[in-house]
């Protein structure tokens, strides 16, 4: 890449789309980590269900000959954009000939942009893809064979949240709104099926698609050449004897 783009940061995560359709790859660069430039105090994320204080995404727009320009306003990226993000993955889920971006963000809800024509809308919350949670990665493909792409997230996996959650937030005059993103933040990954019209719904079984454990990536891939799409999830965290757990 020719020359170089301070607005880009510490880039944590690139991902590359066609995303203007003009022949050349542009590049969505993720920053999870707030700078100096960026909006709020990171490292510390709050609210711990909904932060705003991370770093911002940066589209790098490809003018050809190596050289790019900083298209994220311009493209309709730019509000909200100061969530902790984590990965993207690139679909057209609604067939409509352009490619659109899905977003995991950790700390929050995750973003589903559609490319309405070199401008992208987040259609998040309509769709049913927020998916409230620690966001860490997203992979789309047909695994019904429906002729339209589900999305796949993983995120974290807390055995112990799951029964110190409910108790925790018991007695707290929480909305049920408040205390369903809390439960959520710890249930572990989600399947979204696409139902078209572009609308998604969650299908997640708890004890399978559900259970990643700490899951950092996926991938939707036909591992054994059946026809079917199989998936693969990566997890795990660094963990030791906890001498005082009774």
């Amino acid at each position: 890449m020719r020359g170089s783009y301070p607005e880009a940061g510490l880039g944590y995560s690139p991902t590359a789309a066609d995303y203007d359709l003009d022949g050349d790859l542009d590049f969505l660069v993720l920053k999870y980590g707030a700078s100096g430039a960026d909006i709020g105090d990171f490292p510390t994320p709050h609210p711990f269900r909904d932060a705003r204080n991370g770093g911002a995404n940066v589209l790098l727009e490809n003018q050809g000959d190596f050289r790019f320009s900083d298209a994220t306003e311009k493209s309709g990226l730019g509000p909200g954009n100061n969530r902790f993000s984590f990965a993207a993955c690139w679909e057209d889920f609604d067939d409509d000939g352009l490619p659109d971006v899905y977003i995991a963000n950790d700390f929050g809800p995750n973003q589903l942009f559609r490319n309405a024509g070199n401008r992208f809308e987040d259609v998040s919350l309509k769709s049913g893809t927020q998916d409230w949670g620690f966001g860490m990665s997203a992979t789309w493909g047909d695994y019904d064979r429906d002729g339209r792409m589900d999305l796949y997230v993983s995120n974290m996996f807390s055995s112990a949240g799951n029964q110190i959650v409910p108790q925790a937030y018991a007695g707290l005059s929480l909305t049920d709104e408040v205390r369903t993103r809390y439960l959520k933040m710890v249930r572990g990954n989600s399947l979204l099926r696409n139902s078209g019209g572009g609308s998604f719904s969650d299908v997640t079984d708890p004890v399978v698609e559900g259970f990643g454990g700490w899951a950092w990536g996926s991938k939707f891939a036909d591992f054994n050449n059946d026809g079917w799409e199989d998936l693969y999830v990566a997890n795990g965290y660094i963990t030791q004897a906890d001498e005082d757990d009774l």
